[in-house]
Formats: structure tokens, sequence, C-alpha cells
């Protein structure tokens, strides 16, 4: 639910902009998302030989896909909002020997492009920065359970767009996404924060 009033407030705010638009993009991409098994925090479990240790949690790679509205309002600045799906194989222990399964991972985001060549240009690189929400659902619910851990997050990067007919176009994008660690265990200690490297490819249609 909470999910759905951020995604309406997403589309309010980006109306005006979609107003003022010269030109409008609708893509989807589909890619990897990459936590590089970085130690995203810890948590005490009860080892029967040498009593209480702390088991590492750690977070690693998967699939994502990812919806965007890009807005093109000047000839070199354009607005973006996207969600971005991904999965993050998580651990925890050493080798995953206590758990090692896969997780979803949402964000939603809002971006601004500043492209090297203007507005109408066939081949437009760019890099880009925003922020949003980063929605956390643990090993076993889904995107529709209910059960999420929400931490801000922001995000940096650059891309390609390239204007392949007068309506289609592809694109590729690098993202880094930061956020607060996720809380997904009772007892869990975070000791550093999530990051996740996002490499995608994809087509879409200009308006």
């Amino acid at each position: 639910m909470k999910l759905l009033a951020l995604s309406k407030l997403a589309l309010l705010l980006a109306l005006p902009l979609a107003i003022s638009a010269q030109t409008l993009d609708v893509s989807l991409s589909f890619g990897r998302a990459d936590a590089n098994d970085r130690q995203t925090g810890q948590i005490g479990v009860t080892d029967p030989t040498s009593g209480v240790s702390a088991a590492p949690i750690t977070m690693g790679s998967g699939f994502l896909f990812a919806p965007r509205l890009t807005m093109h309002t000047r000839k070199h600045l354009s607005h973006e909002f996207s969600y971005v799906f991904s999965r993050a194989n998580l651990k925890v222990g050493e080798n995953g020997s206590l758990v090692n399964q896969g997780m979803s991972v949402g964000q939603l985001m809002y971006n601004a492009l500043l492209s090297a060549t203007p507005e109408g240009s066939k081949i437009r690189p760019y890099v880009t920065g925003g922020a949003g929400l980063v929605s956390f659902y643990p090993p076993g619910y889904g995107i529709f359970s209910g059960v999420t851990v929400n931490r801000p997050g922001v995000n940096y990067g650059a891309g390609v767009r390239m204007q392949l007919t007068e309506m289609f176009h592809g694109r590729v994008d690098f993202r880094q996404v930061l956020s607060p660690s996720p809380k997904l265990y009772q007892g869990q200690v975070n000791n550093s924060h999530f990051r996740q490297n996002q490499f995608s490819a994809g087509v879409g249609i200009t308006f």
C-alpha cells in the first residue's frame, strides 16, 4: 500500500514536467544488479560448541528490470521517474551456511539527466543523479506481500540514449544505488550500507 501511494505521488509530481516536456520517452530495460557480496550487517547466532557468535549478512547479485518515464524539458536537461525491480542473493553465515536465498528489492526513483548533446540528437550520452525509496522484501516474501523494509536511497551513474527510428530508441545505463542497510532479522546489527551496481540495456518509444 505504501508503494502504491508513493507511485501515485510520483505520477502527480511528474504531471507538470510531462506537460512542459518537448518529448517523452517510455522505456523498459533489463540487466544485472550486483551488491558484490558486501557485508551489510551481522546477527548473533548460537554455536553449539563455542557459544554465541556473530554471523555476517551479505547480499549478492541477480537480474533487474526497470520501466522508466523520461521527460526532455530542456536542450540538455531531462527528468526521469523509474521503478527498478531487482534480486539480491542474501547469505547469512560464512558462505551462506545459515541462509542462502534470493530476495527482492524495489527502487522508486527520481533522476535528473544532463546530456552532452542537445534534444533531437541521434546519440545522447548523459550523467545522472537522483533519490527515492528503496524497499527490501525479506526472503520468502514478494512485492505484494506487504512485508517490507523501506529505506531512503540515492543513485548516480551514466548512460547513452540512441534514437533508432523516429519512434523507437535504445538505451544503455549504469547506476549505483546507496541506502542504509535494511534490518531483516530481529537482533540484527547493521555495520555498513547497501550498495548495488546496476547494468542494463533497453528499448523504448518516443512521443
